[in-house]
């Protein structure tokens, strides 16, 4: 996080200096951005630039929160329309995802942001009520009591948030599997609700014995 040297300099700096970063991140990839870029844009030396953040990774973390939509929220929301219907609260989330990450201002970061994912950043994007943190155990209880459990063979949180772990890892394959290949948003969405269903329904078929029986 930034210093608090950083949050006592005028907007107009501070918003140069994000500027000027977020324009190289979504160029780049964490690794290939330079910091160098970065301060030249902004008008910012090197010393003053380490005033303000740790580091390079300091800086792309901060922005990260700063562009983050509050997916928490979105997906309680959906959960809640959809009576605690998991499958179906998570069908209505998932468009809303994908606009929240390609169709906004911030689209080329969140795309250089998904096709770089390494344990660090995959860390960040994963949701809050998935992460093993204090905060983290209070939204996911948040999330839980909104799920109609008696629709799902999982009787426990822990089985309850494997099955939450799986979604957003097929969520999250989808997304990248997208940017990768430059698929449109609508066929991301395809994709992902194909998996889906075959998690919800099973993906064996039912086959019939020559006696008609199953």
């Amino acid at each position: 996080m930034p210093t608090q040297t950083f949050f006592n300099l005028s907007e107009e700096k501070r918003n140069r200096l994000i500027d000027a970063a977020m324009e190289e991140f979504s160029e780049k990839s964490l690794n290939q951005a330079s910091i160098n870029t970065i301060i030249k844009k902004a008008c910012v030396s090197r010393g003053s630039f380490y005033q303000y953040f740790e580091n390079k990774e300091d800086l792309f973390f901060y922005i990260m929160k700063l562009v983050k939509t509050d997916s928490q929220r979105l997906f309680i929301e959906e959960i809640k329309k959809a009576d605690g219907d998991l499958f179906l609260g998570v069908r209505h989330y998932f468009p809303k995802l994908l606009s929240s990450v390609m169709e906004t201002p911030n689209a080329d970061f969140f795309k250089q942001l998904f096709l770089h994912l390494d344990y660090r950043t995959s860390k960040e994007v994963t949701p809050e009520q998935l992460r093993e943190s204090e905060e983290g155990n209070a939204t996911r209880k948040a999330v839980f009591s909104h799920v109609d459990r008696n629709r799902l063979k999982a009787d426990t949180d822990e089985e309850l948030l494997c099955l939450l772990n799986f979604i957003v890892s097929m969520m999250m394959q989808e997304i990248v599997e997208g940017y990768a290949k430059e698929r449109p948003r609508k066929k991301i969405h395809f994709y992902f609700c194909r998996k889906l269903k075959w998690l919800e329904h099973g993906a064996r078929k039912e086959v019939k014995s020559e006696a008609g029986e199953k």
